[in-house]
């Protein structure tokens, strides 16, 4: 014989079912679908237990907020990497040693184009390299039959008048190394 009032939420975040009056029978508190919002969460009230297994999508991630402290170590594989983005940069210096070369033949070399980028297995051989000529900076020899003469098959001639006296060690110069008949006055 009282008209008791429905209970309800204000803001339509809960529903009353099974109660005329609510305040005055049995009744039972239901949360309303999307009810609980952002705004009804206290700050650090949800747990890992809290959170249902595989529901946390990529949108609910802000950008950049996985560190390198969140990634467990060994964590990234050959798959995990989009192809062609280990730059430079990202491999430490001195860290490609031979063995992560690709393997050539015996005696190969790596090749580079105009611009210094490797292209290539090559050989090294005097038709590939600008090699120096064999020169005495004093002219006392002469090199013949070579370009790039350190480079390929060289004739080391002296040249003429190229042996002085400075060049001849004492008592090196014995009779077997004189020409008959050479041996002037003014000589001896």
């Amino acid at each position: 014989n009282i008209a008791g009032e429905d209970l309800t939420a204000g803001d339509g975040s809960i529903t009353v079912t099974d109660g005329t009056g609510a305040t005055l029978v049995d009744t039972n508190v239901i949360v309303a679908a999307d009810g609980i919002t952002n705004a009804k969460v206290a700050d650090n009230a949800i747990q890992t237990e809290n959170i249902l297994d595989g529901t946390v999508a990529t949108a609910d991630i802000a950008d950049d907020a996985i560190t390198n402290a969140k990634v467990a170590d060994n964590a990234i594989n050959t798959e995990n990497i989009t192809d062609g983005q280990v730059q430079t940069a990202d491999i430490a210096d001195d860290n490609v040693t031979p063995a992560k070369i690709q393997e050539g033949t015996p005696n190969q070399v790596l090749k580079t184009d105009a611009t210094g980028a490797i292209v290539e297995w090559g050989t090294l051989d005097a038709t590939n390299i600008t090699g120096e000529d064999l020169t005495a900076g004093d002219g006392s020899i002469t090199v013949t039959d070579g370009t790039g003469a350190t480079l390929v098959d060289t004739n080391v001639i002296v040249a003429a008048d190229g042996i002085t006296n400075a060049k001849v060690a004492d008592n090196a110069i014995n009779t077997e190394n004189i020409t008959d008949g050479q041996v002037q006055t003014a000589d001896i």
